[in-house]
């Protein structure tokens, strides 16, 4: 089954969301008839049943629309300060976490894990930090054989990836790896001899996000969550309650509203957090540039077997980032990826 931190559609090292339709079809979704402005299309969205919340931040200002239920058994609605679980985007904050350590001259992009790590079997001794960002290592797509809630040390994680068959020698090809950003995690543990989770959380201040946390956090507890619908159940399947896991780790596990991801793309877009050199090498693994249909931008996406569903998308003209969540998303739909396309168009014109 899909996991927690896979994408809707796994075409390359990260899902381009732009790129997803250009792969799929001839062109972007259509915009429904009638419809002409974001808040028109917030109103067709709420016709049509659409559940959680997006945030189109351009230079004619912000909107933001949060449509259907967060919680179906209370009542409660969906707010724009609702968390969702944000799966796969999770990997830029990943991305993030190791290339800090670039920047401050703790490793290097060519650093190998053949000097970082002992007792690296020998065909995966030349792996480059790289390489784990950019899934050319070779490594395979996941290291758990029960899904993302699957009980897993961080001992047991390491074990289980360096022992995996290779797909291919490492740098010669490119296969999207949820594993090799769980051995990015690690990396980190190794390198600051800190957990890997306060390392993120030092980001997640240092870019401003108070409402972003790991699965079972306290922050997550503190705020709004919301509860995913149309998938399969886990717990109370809400990730305020879910468990954090090296199942997991590295590759997803993270809930966050749509002002934090807008503040948090906007924190990279601008290299407030990384060095320029870095802020490149980390938006080119996780969501590179493309033009479709004459829109340019860049983008990301996160999905799944919960009703979770995340999508940001960068355009260059005009300048903008759009985020969505979802948390009524099936496993079989991208409805994010089409919310945040269409809004791309509105745009664009």
């Amino acid at each position: 089954m899909r996991r927690a931190h896979s994408l809707g559609i796994r075409l390359a090292a990260s899902l381009l969301v732009l790129g997803t339709v250009a792969a799929c079809g001839p062109s972007l979704p259509p915009v429904p008839d009638g419809v002409s402005t974001i808040s028109g299309y917030a109103e067709h969205l709420r016709d049509t049943g659409f559940s959680g919340a997006f945030l189109a931040d351009h230079p004619g200002g912000t909107d933001a629309h949060a449509l259907g239920l967060a919680d179906r058994k209370t009542g409660t609605g969906n707010e724009v300060g609702t968390a969702f679980d944000i799966g796969s985007i999770a990997k830029s904050f990943t991305a993030a976490a190791v290339l800090r350590l670039v920047d401050g001259g703790l490793l290097g992009p060519e650093t190998t894990l053949g000097e970082l790590l002992a007792e690296v079997p020998a065909d995966k001794r030349e792996i480059t930090v790289r390489q784990l960002l950019e899934h050319t290592s070779g490594l395979a797509e996941y290291h758990d054989t029960e899904g993302d809630f699957e009980p897993m040390s961080r001992a047991a994680a390491l074990r289980r990836i360096l022992g995996q068959e290779l797909k291919f020698r490492p740098g010669t090809g490119e296969a999207y790896s949820n594993s090799g950003y769980t051995l990015a995690a690690i990396l980190v543990e190794e390198v600051t001899g800190r957990t890997f989770t306060a390392v993120v959380g030092d980001l997640f201040a240092a870019a401003g996000l108070e409402h972003t946390g790991f699965y079972g956090s306290e922050t997550l507890r503190a705020i709004p969550v919301a509860t995913g619908y149309e998938g399969s159940v886990h717990g109370r399947n809400n990730p305020a309650y879910w468990e954090p896991t090296w199942a997991l780790l590295g590759g997803g596990g993270i809930a966050a509203t749509v002002r934090d991801l807008r503040t948090w793309w906007q924190a990279l877009r601008e290299s407030t957090l990384l060095r320029p050199e870095s802020t490149r090498l980390l938006l080119d693994a996780v969501a590179p540039e493309q033009t479709v249909d004459g829109v340019r931008g860049r983008g990301t996406s996160g999905l799944n077997d919960f009703g979770f569903g995340a999508t940001i998308v960068q355009l260059e003209r005009p300048r903008a980032v759009l985020v969505v969540a979802s948390n009524a998303n099936s496993p079989e739909d991208e409805i994010t990826t089409e919310v945040g396309l269409v809004l791309a168009q509105l745009l664009a014109g």
